[in-house]
Formats: structure tokens, sequence, C-alpha cells
């Protein structure tokens, strides 16, 4: 039976300060409704997704799910808040860290399964899937000196497909 592991760091992931002032990503996330503050639905906690697209990583012309049309200014404004919380200048240097913890926490997670149990992920290839994955290959490649990564045809859609291929078990 395949082991699976999670990371509360995918695009909805909340980025927030703790009491000490210190910056997290997850494990709390925004959902899909009201979501990431860029998607207009009423989300105003800011997100992985708002930092790449306050980045510009997710292009403001961008129709995610062929139609849901995004608003930079409200990822901008949802990451300046916390900024300011913290004592940073501006929302894109809130959105680089934000980025650069949710990568941080991937890498984490794949050295616990890889390295730790006796892998090197310097000799495997990264398979980069779900809606934000792809983004954020290769700075996890690179990060781990792995030199090759996959993305499937439909990234978002592969987790998904593997549920529905894999046999139940209880």
């Amino acid at each position: 039976q395949l082991q699976i592991n999670t990371v509360g760091a995918g695009g909805g992931s909340i980025a927030w300060r703790d009491e000490d002032g210190a910056l997290h990503v997850g494990p709390k996330s925004a959902g899909a409704r009201p979501g990431p503050a860029c998607y207009g639905f009423g989300g105003e906690e800011p997100t992985v997704t708002d930092a790449n697209v306050a980045l510009s990583r997710i292009g403001p012309n961008t129709s995610l799910a062929g139609s849901l049309v995004l608003h930079p200014e409200k990822a901008e404004r949802a990451l300046a808040a916390l900024a300011g919380e913290m004592g940073i200048s501006g929302a894109v240097s809130m959105a680089r860290g934000v980025v650069d913890l949710a990568v941080m926490r991937m890498v984490s997670s794949i050295r616990e399964i890889s390295i730790e149990r006796g892998f090197d992920p310097r000799e495997h290839t990264l398979l980069a899937y779900g809606g934000a994955g792809p983004l954020h290959a290769a700075l996890i490649a690179k990060e781990l000196s792995m030199s090759s990564v996959v993305v499937p045809r439909f990234p978002g859609n592969f987790s998904a497909v593997g549920l529905l291929m894999a046999d139940a078990v209880q």
C-alpha cells in the first residue's frame, strides 16, 4: 500500500503571523469559497495563490478553471495588510516570503519521506501536480538538487485521477 503524506502549503493555504511575529503558511486553507483574496469571493486572508498572483507568477489575465477571473489588486491588498502587521515593506516583499516559506515546507516534507528513509532525491524525478504544484516545482527541485521535473498534461486533475483509479482498501 502506498503511503501518502500531505503538506498544508497548497494554493489556498493561508499566510499568517503568530503571536511572536513569525510568518507561517497553512495548514489552514481558504478553500475554494471564499478562497484566496484574488478570487473575489470575499476571502481577505492572504494565501499562496495570492502571493503567486502578486509576484506575476500567475498572470493577471489568467482565468482559472476556464472562467474564474483573478483580481490582483485584492491579492496585493491582503498581502499588504499582513506585511503591515509584520513590519515588512509592501505586498511584493510579503509575497516573496510567503512563496519561499511554502516552498520550504514542501521541501521539508519531501526530505522527510525520502532522505530520512534512505532515498536520495537527486537520483529521482520530481512529479509536479495539483493546481499550484508546477508553479513551485523548479524552486523545489533546485532546493533538493534534483535535475528533472515532470508535469503531467493536466496537473490539476492528476490527484483526482489517481484517487479514482486506486483500489479501495479497508
